[in-house]
């Protein structure tokens, strides 16, 4: 694979510890970079970020009985569907709306924990991170 991410950046930790209160947004971000002699140098920029990328996010429950959240929305006008935007030098956000992200059957998402996957297929390897949502 061309290009190695940070993993997952603050507010979440990679660990799995953390709990965000439901009805707040949510600040998804990683870096990406590109590997030594590997990426398109198109899509390089100084100090190695890369940009360029599209990598994109999904959410599921795993607990509770579970559930893929089909209906991931943006508290930011910036972010377009399922796609982290770049916030330059390799970095990438996606603003997760905990009140209006819904299940495929319409419901709101709630208290329960959740992991969230970050995704380029051939890109870089999948970024997977567990947080809680509670109440």
């Amino acid at each position: 694979l061309p290009f190695v991410t940070s993993g997952i950046l603050e507010p979440i930790n990679a660990d799995g510890s953390s709990i965000f209160q439901l009805g707040r947004t949510i600040p998804v971000k990683i870096r990406i970079s590109a590997c030594v002699g590997g990426g398109d140098p198109t899509l390089t920029a100084s100090g190695g970020g890369a940009n360029g990328l599209s990598p994109e996010i999904s959410l599921a429950l795993v607990d509770l009985g579970g559930g893929q959240v089909n209906e991931l929305v943006s508290s930011s006008a910036a972010d377009e569907g399922t796609t982290m935007r770049s916030a330059g030098d390799g970095q990438y956000i996606f603003n997760l709306s905990t009140k209006r992200s819904q299940f495929n059957t319409g419901q709101d998402l709630r208290p329960g924990i959740y992991e969230l996957k970050i995704a380029s297929p051939g890109v870089f390897a999948d970024v997977l991170v567990q947080f809680a949502i509670r109440q």
